[in-house]
């Protein structure tokens, strides 16, 4: 168990360390394929948002949020007015931590 949770432990560190792409590298990306792009800043949050064209003349539309470090925190795709949440530093954190306080709250 002691080993369990170090490891989930570890997991979440590197989460909260992961940098993920960066701003530039989505920019170039973006500019590379011919897809257009913005980027918002709301209070310490930077929101690159992508749209590509794909097959049958829908719009794919990558949100990116990234924090005052140069993080990526959050990555949306949005297809047919559909949202799917592909990454969310936070969230995946916290999951691995309710985990572990479920398990300690078992094993107590």
């Amino acid at each position: 168990m002691v080993v369990q949770m170090k490891s989930n432990l570890m997991e979440v560190e590197e989460l909260l360390t992961y940098f993920g792409p960066s701003l530039d590298e989505i920019i170039n990306n973006a500019k590379k394929c011919g897809d257009s792009y913005s980027i918002s800043k709301y209070n310490d949050v930077t929101e690159v948002v992508v749209n590509s064209n794909i097959p049958y003349g829908h719009v794919a539309t990558d949100i990116y949020y990234y924090n005052i470090e140069k993080q990526l925190i959050k990555q949306v795709v949005e297809v047919n007015g559909r949202q799917k949440t592909v990454f969310d530093k936070y969230e995946e954190a916290l999951s691995i931590i309710k985990k572990l306080d479920e398990t300690h709250s078992i094993a107590s």
